[in-house]
């Protein structure tokens, strides 16, 4: 039914442009007549009377027709909000949100922010109504998937007035998190005390103290590894002067211990890094072997694991390769097969109970993506907490069928909340 109204609302736009070129043109020509000196005054006065009523009936058709496509109301609406620069992105994941929409009976409208108007409550960007597609503008839905990431004040600040809108549930409104905060909250968490290393802001005195039970450091930028590269510090027993390493990237300097911090400090910049205590780890491809766990809420509105990737990409030696990407489980074979359960099992343990305590301190998390590293005793620890997934590494894994699951979780997620708010008319 509503394919029927939103074609026909559609039909009636095109037409009513059609019309309007007509009677434009036929403004045009009676302008110009009532201009010709050859034309008698009496006769002018005749053709003012139809002059003027093809502009009022002009204006009259745009304003209606701007109404209708203006569609004010769409039941079951949920929406998908996005970066400006994902358009592409966007664009090849219409196909699955048609799917979604047929199968669940919701409707989609993919948009950005620069097409939210928040004074008049209304939104455009391309709605999906099964396997309809059409440009149009609603109002404001009640839940909204951000998998998004913004970086701009001003950005950030509309975010914040979207979420702040009356009866409008923006899950992951956040997708880039503080470190810093992350870890100081976890950290008072007994549940996941292994896996939680040793984490503070960089200093030189906190360099000289980690360094002094640990030979390896790992500095990782505070707002999350979206802009900065991470930085690996090993210490050295020699006698040589230089007898520290600084790694990051295709980048490695040599220095010795008193030096360390200045050629540290060079290396990043005025960007603040935590200090995080290393340990030796398992390697894949001369690089520490990486685990990225993604977790989300699905149909039931719990939190579960969907996918357990290996990648090389935090301590990624050399800058100008793609980062390498596979199955978890199938890389471990080849490493520590005699581990693999024990492993996945503390991966998915300890994420579970992350994203359940850190439920409590972000508002409406649906989608959550956690990078741990694996010491040599093949116990995980965490490295980085953020929200919704922009790398493609789920594309590039087994046939898109990943990040289609990936992709069909977070839908699932809005239809549980769009579900539970119309029972109770509050949302869980």
């Amino acid at each position: 039914m509503e394919n029927d109204f939103l074609k026909g609302i559609d039909s009636l736009f095109d037409n009513n442009k059609e019309i309007i070129n007509k009677l434009e043109e036929e403004k045009r020509i009676l302008e110009s007549l009532f201009l010709d000196n050859r034309i008698p005054e009496e006769l002018k006065k005749d053709i003012l009377e139809p002059y003027s009523a093809l502009a009022e009936v002009i204006d009259k058709r745009v304003e209606i027709y701007r109404s209708l496509k203006q569609v004010k109301e769409i039941p079951n609406l949920v929406g998908l909000l996005y970066n400006e620069a994902k358009q592409k992105y966007t664009n090849s994941i219409l196909k699955n949100l048609q799917h979604l929409s047929e199968k669940r009976g919701i409707n989609i409208i993919c948009f950005t922010l620069s097409n939210v108007n928040i004074q008049e409550n209304l939104v455009e960007g391309l709605l999906v109504v099964g396997s309809l597609i059409t440009h149009q503008t609603v109002s404001i839905p009640g839940c909204i998937f951000n998998i998004g990431q913004f970086f701009k004040v001003t950005n950030i600040n509309k975010v914040k007035q979207l979420y702040q809108l009356y009866g409008v549930k923006v899950i992951n409104s956040v997708n880039i998190f503080n470190q810093a905060v992350v870890f100081d909250v976890l950290s008072a968490v007994p549940a996941i005390k292994e896996c939680i290393p040793q984490v503070s802001s960089l200093t030189p005195s906190i360099m000289t103290k980690y360094l002094e039970t640990s030979d390896t450091l790992f500095l990782l930028p505070e707002r999350g590894l979206y802009n900065r590269p991470a930085v690996k510090v090993q210490k050295y027993s020699s006698s040589k002067r230089s007898n520290c390493s600084i790694e990051t990237g295709g980048n490695i300097q040599y220095c010795s211990e008193k030096n360390l911090y200045t050629y540290v400090k060079k290396m990043i910049g005025s960007k603040k890094y935590l200090a995080i205590q290393g340990k030796k780890t398992l390697l894949w491809n001369g690089s520490p072997l990486e685990a990225r766990v993604y977790i989300q809420k699905g149909i039931t509105g719990k939190w579960s694991v969907t996918e357990i990737i290996a990648k090389n990409e935090i301590f990624l030696k050399d800058s100008t390769y793609k980062s390498t990407v596979d199955e978890f489980e199938k890389t471990l074979i080849d490493i520590v097969p005699d581990k693999i359960e024990d492993i996945m099992q503390s991966l998915q343990n300890y994420s579970l109970n992350i994203c359940s305590y850190l439920d409590y301190y972000f508002i409406y998390l649906g989608s959550c993506i956690l990078d741990f590293v694996i010491d040599e005793k093949c116990k995980p620890f965490l490295l980085n907490f953020g929200g919704w997934d922009l790398k493609d590494y789920l594309f590039r894994l087994n046939g898109k069928q990943s990040w289609e699951k990936y992709l069909l979780n977070s839908v699932d997620y809005l239809v549980y909340l769009n579900e539970s708010e119309n029972q109770d008319g509050s949302i869980i």
